[in-house]
């Protein structure tokens, strides 16, 4: 159980997530946005004050010992589980990534999280928003994967 790819992949992506953020806050006004695919994508600066699809606005900052919370779960959950758990394991990094990359901005950001990514069909999100919508995926399917490897084996009817 070495932390250290915990560690370095967690700290690697929450870098990448403040470095996003602080580009586009020093390049974009509040509300400006950069075309980077017509109708499709944008790159949109907009601060959140809520949580997850601008949901629960001004609440953010009450949730934030929450997301101190998921990430030390998430370090846990790493460092409990077994080299070959690879899916649950990155789920671990990147949520760990996500909730720590949203409290960063709600901390020193006064209670808001940069949002810039605008993909049109969904909400303007962040990297670290990504990161916990991926962790989240990953750790769905790992479950699932673990779920039917417990199943009962069935009878193989062409054994018979």
């Amino acid at each position: 159980m070495r932390p250290a790819p915990f560690f370095i992949w967690s700290i690697a992506l929450l870098i990448f997530d403040q470095l996003a953020k602080w580009l586009v806050r020093e390049n974009l006004a509040e509300g400006e946005f950069v075309t980077v695919i017509p109708y499709i994508f944008d790159l949109t600066l907009v601060y959140n004050r809520g949580i997850a699809f601008g949901l629960f606005q001004g609440a953010g900052v009450l949730l934030s010992p929450l997301a101190a919370l998921v990430a030390a779960f998430a370090g846990i959950g790493y460092l409990r589980s077994k080299p070959q758990e690879k899916l649950f394991r990155v789920g671990m990094v990147l949520l760990a990534a996500g909730a720590l990359g949203n409290l960063v901005d709600r901390v020193f950001g006064g209670g808001k999280v940069t949002d810039f990514i605008d993909i049109k069909i969904i909400h303007v999100f962040n990297v670290a928003d990504a990161c916990i919508t991926i962790a989240a995926t990953l750790l769905i399917i790992h479950w699932v994967l673990e779920l039917r490897n417990q199943s009962s084996p069935r009878a193989d009817i062409t054994q018979i």
